[in-house]
């Protein structure tokens, strides 16, 4: 006989399938007399709005339970035919997924996982997200510029699922640009433009497939050639890391730029990035940096031809985290966009960024698989590599080719 409590539980989620209308489930089980002893349902969601297309896959230990198609609200419900007097790993994932642009490597990844036995009720909801980010990073908010005006965004898109499996991608379009004065100036991540003299609002926006806008502003004075006056710093802007964020693992992208309001955009070799706690970081626009653990103050540093530095800091905290992170590369070569899947108690897909780094953090302790998807044309000695995590401490899983 079922016992009281996960009679309640199994009468709540045959409320569920009935509200649902969920596909044909893998068994019947009929009011008060059930003949199924797992359930499984959940939603599935882009960006927080329903998700009808598709079907829902769930799986155990590799082997396909059922297939569900989501209602007009996104939810799914069914009944497994199988008995598990144990909790079984159970995980659910959208077929095919709907993210456009998503690497069709990690696809078969995005996944959501639980664990349930007989009575069970296994919640495995899917939230799918496709978001994006403009930073203007030239020029400065603030500046004092002279025509022609050189532009510079940096924008990412992010998708996946929430809440911490995400990969960076590339997509078609870039940011638009538009001026106050002179209206749609650039479509492009940077470029160099002529603008009227005058008070200028810039903004460069950018609008992902699945409707979500992204756009950043900022405020400029184009003044006329040779406009004489005494020589002043450079206006430096640090797009990336944002001042008061959060590091985990301590691994960031430095994004920067500087514009000396006689002699225009400064030159790479005359930006130096520094750290309080570790000292210096890199030089140029872009430094792949690895913070010790603390309150980092981060400053950038730019000089003008005359020597005159102008400067600009954040203030970021490199936290510890449990994760595994690591590189691919190729004759001694970053290797950007190859998919990399980790498979363990937590089931995480990505792709490496442009230096051929990856990470995933937020892991609980215990062994993983990682696995990439070799650049066509290469080879490697493994392309499946097995790691033991730790607590609070991030494993190094690198993977290197020729």
């Amino acid at each position: 006989m079922t016992p009281p409590s996960r009679l309640l539980r199994r009468l709540a989620h045959l409320g569920l399938l009935l509200a649902t209308g969920a596909g044909t489930s893998a068994c019947t089980c009929a009011p008060f007399a059930f003949s199924c002893e797992t359930a499984i349902g959940g939603t599935v969601t882009l960006n927080g709005a329903p998700v009808t297309e598709g079907e829902v896959v769930v799986v155990e230990a590799r082997r396909e339970v059922a297939r569900i198609t989501p209602d007009a609200q996104g939810r799914f419900g069914v009944d497994v035919k199988d008995d598990y007097p144990e909790a079984r790993r159970f995980c659910a994932e959208v077929a095919p997924t709907p993210l456009e642009g998503f690497p069709e490597q990690s696809a078969p990844g995005l996944r959501v996982c639980g664990f349930g036995g007989e009575g069970d009720v296994v919640v495995l909801d899917l939230a799918y997200f496709d978001e994006a980010s403009v930073r203007i990073a030239a020029p400065p908010d603030g500046g004092v510029v002279t025509s022609p005006v050189a532009l510079s965004a940096v924008w990412d898109r992010r998708m996946g699922l929430r809440p911490d499996v995400s990969a960076s991608v590339t997509s078609p379009g870039a940011p638009a640009w538009t001026s106050s004065l002179d209206g749609p100036i650039l479509t492009a991540a940077s470029g160099t433009v002529s603008l009227s003299e005058g008070d200028h609002r810039l903004v460069a926006a950018y609008t992902t497939p699945a409707g979500f806008l992204a756009a950043d502003t900022v405020q400029i004075r184009v003044d006329a050639p040779g406009g004489g006056g005494e020589n002043g710093p450079p206006l430096v802007s640090i797009a990336n890391p944002m001042d008061g964020a959060s590091i985990p693992g301590g691994s960031v992208r430095l994004l920067g730029s500087a514009v000396d309001p006689e002699s225009g955009t400064v030159p790479d070799d005359r930006l130096t990035w520094t750290s309080s706690i570790d000292g210096a970081l890199g030089t140029g626009p872009s430094v792949d940096a690895l913070l010790s653990p603390g309150a980092h103050t981060l400053t950038l540093d730019a000089a003008d031809p005359e020597g005159l530095v102008g400067s600009a800091s954040v203030s970021v905290t490199s936290v510890p985290v449990t994760g595994i992170r690591g590189r691919v590369t190729v004759g001694g070569i970053g290797v950007a966009d190859v998919p990399v899947a980790l498979d363990g108690p937590i089931v995480f897909t990505g792709v490496t960024d442009a230096a051929g780094d990856y990470i995933f953090v937020n892991l609980v302790p215990g062994t993983y698989r990682v696995r990439i998807v070799p650049p066509e044309g290469s080879t490697f000695p493994a392309e499946e590599q097995e790691v033991t995590v730790v607590q609070d401490q991030v494993a190094v899983v690198d993977f290197t080719g020729s």
